[in-house]
């Protein structure tokens, strides 16, 4: 599953938190809800790599252009500029979709992302 697709699935399951993964009023961050959509427990968001290669990648804030690494852009989209969680699901879609694309094409495409994260 991609980092995308468990942030997408956890935003229905419970309302946007911001600050910490789970919070007591019973929100989630995008964190959050990347963990529970992939039903993967409570992973350490710049140590998830194996599982979402993703999160390694230097980006760019699409709003403020702050560059840093996706793991720590989806906290700052989520906690400083209060983005929807399917909004940033949708931004890290296209950052797996870069990322998908530069990897050689002699592999096969069940290798390119799916075999990363141990879906």
């Amino acid at each position: 599953m991609h980092l995308s697709e468990a942030i997408w699935k956890g935003s229905k399951l419970r309302p946007q938190g911001f600050g910490k993964y789970y919070t007591a009023a019973g929100g989630s961050c995008a964190w959050g809800a990347a963990f529970e959509g992939a039903h993967c427990g409570i992973l350490v968001p710049h140590l998830s790599h194996q599982r979402w290669p993703v999160v390694g990648i230097t980006s760019q804030c699409p709003l403020c252009k702050e560059s840093n690494t996706v793991a720590n852009l989806i906290v700052h989209l989520n906690d400083d500029h209060l983005w929807p969680r399917e909004a940033i699901a949708l931004w890290v879609g296209r950052m797996e979709e870069s990322e998908d694309r530069s990897l050689p094409a002699s592999l096969p495409a069940s290798t390119k992302l799916d075999s990363h994260v141990g879906a």
